[in-house]
């Protein structure tokens, strides 16, 4: 997560912002700052300086408030322009007034971290999920779709719902979250995941090994070592998913 100190971005109605400027959100007639906390929205303020066509540009160095904004008018939704940040690690997520008074979440996905089967696979499981009165929050459909596109970014949109968190010291209350998870567990056994990697040794421990061998993260003088023990330890996890022959069920990673 990035390391700016800040809850999000609150964007008043009242006019789109036409530069950044140190932490200040500068529109032509209104000023804005950022309210305490720690967040993500670094990308969306210093990497709007990034060109489109600057290969050292990251994915979100063109997401600002206009093409957010944009995205969500391209839907049909009217947008108030009143927007906040949420937390998020690897993907965007803003919940955005609508005129009328109402909220929505949006999240955008990073580019080339999922495929956009894998992405409607996840949606289609939240969405099974809530038919069976498992208090998940599916993404909404827009055009009878829940994978949205404008812009080169893909993004969904979901309902605005409040929650807190469980009292972990509290008997009940993880009897409800365990009763809760063996549903989403009973509904993810009636079919498997065709296009979301599976949680094995070969893609979460050999691709790996793979990535970092090839990242030049690791000193020449550690690689030998380095190689040589994960091996090892990987070719035991193998001997162990061997012999317990794990039954793969979907899960959502965010629960």
């Amino acid at each position: 997560m990035a390391g700016s100190m800040c809850s999000g971005l609150i964007w008043e109605k009242g006019g789109r912002p036409d530069t950044f400027n140190n932490g200040l959100l500068i529109t032509k007639t209104f000023t804005y700052i950022y309210a305490s906390g720690y967040c993500n929205m670094t990308d969306a303020m210093t990497e709007s300086n990034h060109s489109a066509d600057d290969p050292n540009a990251t994915p979100y160095s063109q997401l600002t408030p206009d093409v957010i904004l944009d995205c969500l008018e391209n839907v049909g939704l009217r947008p108030s322009g009143r927007m906040l940040a949420l937390n998020s690690y690897e993907n965007r997520v803003y919940q955005i007034e609508l005129d009328e008074g109402d909220y929505v979440v949006v999240k955008f996905y990073r580019a080339g971290r999922w495929s956009d089967e894998a992405i409607i696979e996840e949606h289609a499981f939240a969405l099974e999920l809530a038919a069976q009165t498992i208090p998940v929050i599916p993404p909404q459909e827009y055009h009878e779709q829940t994978l949205l596109h404008f812009n080169n970014y893909r993004f969904a949109l979901f309902p605005r719902r409040g929650g807190r968190s469980p009292e972990l010291d509290n008997l009940e209350h993880l009897e409800q979250l365990g009763r809760m998870l063996g549903r989403i567990h009973a509904v993810g056994r009636l079919r498997p995941f065709a296009h979301r990697l599976r949680l094995d040794v070969s893609s979460y421990g050999r691709a790996g090994l793979a990535a970092i061998q090839h990242s030049g993260f690791v000193p020449d003088y550690l690689k030998h070592n380095h190689t040589q023990v994960v091996t090892e330890l990987l070719d035991q996890l193998d001997t162990l998913f061997a012999d317990y022959a794990p039954h793969y069920i979907r899960l959502h990673g965010d629960c």
